[in-house]
């Protein structure tokens, strides 16, 4: 099938896994992906996210696909059956054929975060605790199984402004944050920051610590946030803190394209 004129001109053409692409002619070597799907076998396992506009689905060909978006995940030998998002949206549990329940982590574009072994038979049925801590799983051979989510590590990489005692951190949220140095509390407050659209691997101070350089996973892209010390006012200055409280950092300034949101 093709369209358009003589200097854009595209073709379409559909692959044996569902697949369908969209070529530009003069741009032969970048097709685009119009649409996907599976290519073999039923189809079985089916969630939906609880807060956003996404469904997954699950079959015989052994992959897990996101019909809204480019996701494609294949980790298992074995067909899939069974999905099922946590309540809180951040994790997606998938069930196979091979007596195990893999686990993906949302924000990461679906990165595997952990496994879930046991099982002596295929996955029939997943369920979550309501505080998405706990998963309940039914197989085969009529066992029943609990398995409690670890507190992933979710940051990686921390890196300390000494001249202005604070830490930035990146995580695979797509958050970068900022917080007191040096930070010895659980639970310590921060301020946190939007841009990447995806996990970001990496945070560094400049050498004059007025900027942060973040570099995103998945979104290949690369922030520059610029470093906004706070102002103390006169009341401030004269403001002795109760001890025990933490005051909040200063801000960041996300530089991007020639365009700068503060935050």
């Amino acid at each position: 099938m093709e369209g358009g004129d003589n200097n854009y001109s595209t073709s379409s053409f559909q692959l044996f896994d569902s697949e369908i692409f969209e070529v530009v002619v003069h741009d032969r070597n970048k097709p685009f992906l119009i649409m996907q799907g599976h290519c073999e076998g039923e189809l079985w396992a089916l969630a939906v996210h609880p807060t956003k506009p996404l469904a997954m689905t699950g079959s015989d060909d052994r992959s897990v696909r996101d019909m809204t978006e480019v996701v494609h995940v294949k980790d298992r030998k074995e067909a899939i059956h069974e999905l099922k998002y946590s309540p809180d949206g951040a994790h997606l549990a998938v069930g196979s054929n091979e007596n195990t329940v893999d686990i993906y982590g949302v924000v990461q574009r679906y990165k595997k975060v952990g496994e879930c072994i046991g099982s002596r038979s295929f996955i029939t049925h997943m369920d979550w605790s309501t505080d998405s801590k706990n998963l309940q799983t039914n197989d085969g051979s009529g066992r029943r199984l609990f398995y409690r989510m670890p507190n992933i590590n979710d940051i990686n990489s921390v890196d300390a402004n000494f001249n202005n005692q604070v830490l930035v951190t990146a995580d695979d949220y797509g958050l970068v944050k900022l917080m007191r140095y040096p930070c010895i509390r659980k639970g310590a407050k921060f301020k946190k920051y939007l841009g990447h659209s995806a996990h970001i691997t990496n945070a560094r101070w400049s050498h004059d610590y007025q900027w942060v350089i973040t570099i995103g996973g998945a979104d290949h892209s690369v922030f520059q946030w610029k470093f906004i010390p706070e102002r103390k006012s006169s009341k401030e200055a004269l403001h002795i803190a109760p001890q025990g409280e933490i005051r909040l950092p200063p801000c960041l300034v996300r530089r991007f394209c020639g365009v700068e949101d503060v935050h």
